[in-house]
């Protein structure tokens, strides 16, 4: 095995980041939500020219649109386009999350409340901060739970307090705990922005630097805005739902929004997390498909940036894990893919600690047998398929 292969040289790990982009159909579905209205019409009309631009493709196709109906048709209400079924279905859309938005928003007030009264700090995170912060009404952007930052030893009050609001089931034990209201709207109380501890580095900046923000009509605390772009975008590459799309409205909304975002400090943070290596591809596209105010010169002075070997395996377990063995391999392609087989199957014992895999010794020592049994019934399954196909 070649030295280039087993070095992860950036143009590796940038074929495994990018497989968190759009496709060419998805782009059209963006563009149409985010870029001047002539612009946006353009996008819509061709995506029904390339598509057939039918509902069914919206809601359940490919696209893995069904989360953009209400700012899509926040984007076209006014110059409706395409067939009369999807103008429908988006109407629909909008007019369901408008009504969610008011019942997520009183929820969210509950939560607030309680932990106001118990006085646990939290920060608030993700969907909920950013419906309110940078699109143009909180119903434009879809929100299926509620993200907080709360500090480990703040947890167990969190956990009781929140049980008080009506959202019960949390285990104070948990890596996230997570409570649910019976109305099903979880909130999650995360001890750290990221999953995958490596990225959690220098965490107390997000504490030190935040600064009030209205949500759901309360005065709360959030990360400045390059945390919140950080967050965004780390947890496109990395977290459970790689394959959805709001990651991109929420950036391309977030820049909007705030085109004077503090780069040198997302540039340096980007470098004390370990994230820095995931970063390139999301900004560049979100620069040259979506017209985000992206400067080159942050591009460029991530690129400059040392990825370390813990960086480089950490970002591959967290890829693969979420975007999948078979995916992965055709993207690394020749040689390469080999390689990336042996770090998947044998990763470094930090690597599955800085990736959150493996917190005990115990646990990283079942992780091993656990990647190898795994991968093999993936590539066997892959093979069958391949074979029925």
């Amino acid at each position: 095995m070649s030295r280039r292969a087993h070095a992860d040289p950036p143009a590796f790990l940038d074929r495994l980041v990018a497989l968190a982009l759009p496709t060419a159909a998805q782009t059209l579905l963006l563009r149409t939500c985010l870029l001047e209205p002539g612009a946006a019409r353009e996008a819509f009309a061709e995506w029904i020219r390339i598509t057939g631009g039918s509902v069914e493709r919206l809601a359940a196709g490919p696209d893995g649109a069904r989360s953009l109906g209400p700012v899509l048709w926040a984007a076209l209400r006014d110059d409706p386009a395409g067939p009369r079924p999807v103008q429908t279905y988006l109407r629909a859309a909008a007019a369901r999350e408008q009504a969610r938005a008011k019942v997520y928003g009183a929820l969210c007030r509950e939560v607030f409340d309680a932990l106001e009264t118990a006085g646990v700090p939290f920060l608030v995170l993700k969907g909920a901060l950013l419906a309110w912060s940078v699109y143009g009404e909180p119903w434009h952007r879809h929100c299926h739970d509620l993200d907080l930052l709360v500090r480990p030893e703040d947890m167990s009050r969190a956990v009781r307090a929140v049980a008080e609001a009506g959202f019960t089931g949390a285990d104070p034990a948990a890596r996230r705990p997570e409570a649910v209201h019976p109305s099903g709207l979880p909130v999650v109380l995360h001890p750290a922005p990221h999953p995958a501890p490596h990225y959690n580095r220098g965490m107390e900046a997000l504490w030190r630097e935040a600064s009030p923000r209205t949500v759901a009509g309360c005065r709360v605390l959030a990360p400045p805005e390059h945390e919140i772009l950080l967050h965004v975008l780390v947890h496109a590459v990395t977290g459970s739902h790689r394959n959805g799309l709001l990651w991109a409205t929420d950036a391309g909304s977030l820049l909007a929004r705030h085109p004077g975002l503090d780069w040198d400090a997302f540039v340096a943070r980007a470098r004390e997390s370990g994230a820095a290596v995931l970063l390139s591809p999301s900004l560049e596209f979100l620069g040259r498909e979506l017209a985000a105010p992206v400067p080159p010169g942050v591009i460029d002075a991530l690129g400059r940036t040392a990825a370390t070997p813990l960086d480089r395996s950490t970002a591959i377990l967290r890829i693969s894990r979420t975007s999948g063995l078979g995916r992965c391999l055709a993207a690394a392609g020749g040689p390469a893919a080999a390689a990336l087989l042996v770090r998947m199957a044998f990763p470094p014992p930090r690597a599955l600690l800085a990736a959150g895999e493996a917190a005990t010794p115990s646990e990283r020592a079942a992780a091993y047998p656990r990647r190898i049994v795994g991968g093999v019934h993936r590539l066997v399954r892959r093979h069958r398929a391949a074979r029925a196909g």
